[in-house]
């Protein structure tokens, strides 16, 4: 009865997981090469922004640049502003999509940018830029959900993450400098949709709880 009333809580739990924070998966960060091929285009595009405030939106592919915040992406210029220097006369509209930045000094208080209006049980896909070529401003990123904090540093790079939205319809990450008297820096942010997990992934493990149940009750009956 034991293992039946613990299998029964665990199928409990994930079902219910969904509606949870679940913690950001981030991936090995990217190096910034400043072509388009840095963009994702995993999924459905939602919103992109940036600390760029000219020459706004720029648009590459599906992508559009636009303002440092929208319904779905807000909060990310609440650091410091800060330009890069990128020629406006040859630099394509990526480049220049990402010439600026959101920044705050190590030891100074962490800025926290939020994703918004999610809908809930949907994987999304959210890409962070760093493209400071500074050691000076190494960036940590960090999310804390079901399971605790996951974080990546980057640098003159960029770097993906993938979580399941909850039911707040919301999540939020952190950026901070790492380096000694440097700080922390975001050019832009880009979010997408890569849709509901398949019903498939449900069913397998409905299956499989539903194995171990029978054997549990066979070793009884034996």
């Amino acid at each position: 009865m034991k293992t039946l009333q613990a299998l029964t809580a665990i199928a409990a739990l994930l079902v219910a997981a969904p509606a949870l924070h679940a913690q950001i998966l981030w991936g090995t960060p990217g190096a910034y090469t400043g072509t388009d091929a840095d963009i994702s285009t995993a999924g459905t595009f939602v919103a992109a922004v940036t600390e760029n405030y000219s020459n706004l939106p720029e648009t590459v592919g599906d992508t559009t640049f636009d303002a440092v915040s929208d319904s779905h992406i807000t909060n990310i210029g609440n650091g410091g502003s800060d330009g890069s220097n990128v020629n406006p006369l040859t630099a394509t509209p990526y480049q220049e999509a990402l010439n600026g930045c959101s920044y705050t000094y190590t030891g100074n208080a962490p800025v926290t940018f939020n994703l918004t209006g999610l809908q809930e049980g949907d994987v999304y896909q959210v890409e962070v830029w760093n493209v400071a070529d500074d050691s000076s401003r190494n960036t940590e990123l960090s999310s804390t959900g079901l399971g605790g904090t996951t974080s990546v540093d980057f640098n003159d790079e960029f770097v993906l993450g993938t979580f399941t939205a909850g039911v707040s319809g919301s999540e939020a990450i952190t950026f901070q400098g790492v380096a000694a008297g440097g700080a922390g820096e975001v050019n832009a942010v880009a979010l997408r949709d890569l849709g509901a997990p398949e019903p498939s992934t449900y069913a397998m493990f409905f299956a499989g709880v539903g194995a171990l149940v029978i054997v549990s009750r066979l070793r009884r009956a034996a």
